[in-house]
């Protein structure tokens, strides 16, 4: 297993400024993450695009458990303070809920950080809780047999939604029996749908009932890992480029891009629907994340399956249907642009429409007006003649 960035292009967020610094990778996992102490003052690209504060009237993820299964999860990162069990490392039994690495830190903040000051980056689903499942002390593929053990340990600590960040590169039969017990147990697994493994196919996103994830870049277009390696054909996408997270210390924030962070996005808004749809199975809320994701292209839809994740879409739609392969898709705005909200465009049509009856109004009074005086001219000119 060759040796990797602790944290794919991770940098401290420069100061001052609401661009992104270039990336500034630690040297490895053995050098953990230093303390992050400069916040992203601005609220992050990703998170205009998605927009969970909408759904939050109806849901913050509270009740739910969401398992990662990464390089651990801090404790002490205070953008999740309150949020982090003790977990479990597979290795040796022991606790989970520290990060040298940085990186299972990072995707446990996409899903449940809470606001700190000084910045405008939040979790998804704030309320949520994390339990750390550690495989590995730094970010690579690993064999499915380590992440079968990842994915019994989130069953085991009960989790209704288990994110599987590395992937490996083919599958086995542990890996198969972990991820039929979630399914059994009514537990979501969502996986990266890539891996950088040339020649293999991610699992367990490969898997029918996982729910498989692609990433996307401010422009729209898909995210893929640098090697092009094997991918799983992917249920839908969520920003995976430029991304703004936690540090396992420092109030701070990391700047991080790579296929497999998506997933924490998607985890989120699962968050989000199972917090706000309790009796709905895994399954039903698997399918209801696909159904109300905003189109892709039917030309996009191999690379980005249905399309972006709608975190309020997905918590507030009521019996969604997911978008048939034929249908004409509604292409989405640039997303690296604040998207407009849905009620706006009714709003739009509503002020358009209280025009139109307002000229209207005044037509008909200024016609009933002339009317009258018309008529009260007559009056007048029949009086003088009698």
């Amino acid at each position: 297993m060759r040796r990797t960035p602790a944290l794919l292009a991770v940098a401290v967020v420069a100061a001052a400024s609401a661009a992104l610094a270039p990336p500034a990778t630690p040297a490895f996992a053995a050098d953990c993450v230093p303390a992050a102490e400069v916040a992203y003052p601005a609220v992050p690209w990703a998170q205009e695009r998605l927009a969970p504060q909408r759904a939050w009237p109806f849901s913050r993820g509270d009740g739910v458990t969401v398992a990662v299964i990464d390089t651990g999860v801090s404790a002490t990162a205070p953008a999740l303070a309150g949020r982090v069990l003790a977990g479990r490392d597979v290795r040796d039994s022991g606790r989970a809920d520290s990060d040298c690495a940085g990186h299972g830190t990072f995707v446990a903040s996409l899903v449940a950080a809470g606001a700190l000051a000084g910045t405008g980056f939040s979790g998804i689903a704030p309320g949520a809780v994390i339990v750390p499942i550690r495989v590995a002390d730094s970010f690579d593929d690993l064999h499915p047999d380590v992440l079968a053990r990842g994915i019994d340990a989130a069953s085991d600590a009960d989790a209704s939604i288990i994110v599987v960040v590395p992937a490996a590169p083919f599958g086995s039969a542990a890996l198969a029996s972990a991820v039929e017990r979630a399914e059994r147990e009514d537990r979501l697994v969502i996986a990266a749908g890539s891996t950088s493994r040339t020649g293999g196919t991610a699992h367990p996103a490969a898997y029918r009932s996982v729910l498989s994830v692609a990433a996307i870049q401010r422009s729209g277009k898909p995210l893929t890992a640098s090697s092009n390696g094997g991918a799983a054909p992917p249920d839908l996408a969520a920003p995976g480029a430029d991304l703004v997270g936690a540090a396992p210390s420092g109030s701070g924030n990391l700047v991080g891009s790579a296929p497999c962070l998506a997933t924490g996005l998607v985890a989120g808004a699962a968050a989000l629907v199972r917090g706000y749809l309790p009796e709905l199975t895994a399954a039903q809320v698997r399918e209801r994340l696909i159904a109300t994701a905003d189109p892709a292209p039917p030309s996009a839809r191999s690379t980005l399956g249905s399309g972006v994740v709608n975190p309020f879409a997905a918590v507030t739609a009521v019996d969604p249907v997911a978008p048939d392969a034929s249908e004409q898709a509604v292409v989405a705005p640039d997303p690296a642009l604040p998207q407009p909200l849905r009620s706006g465009h009714r709003d739009s049509l509503t002020l358009a429409g209280m025009l139109v009856a307002a000229a209207a109004l005044v037509a008909i009074v200024g016609g009933l007006a002339g009317t009258a005086a018309m008529a009260a001219r007559r009056r007048r000119t029949e009086g003088e003649r009698h």
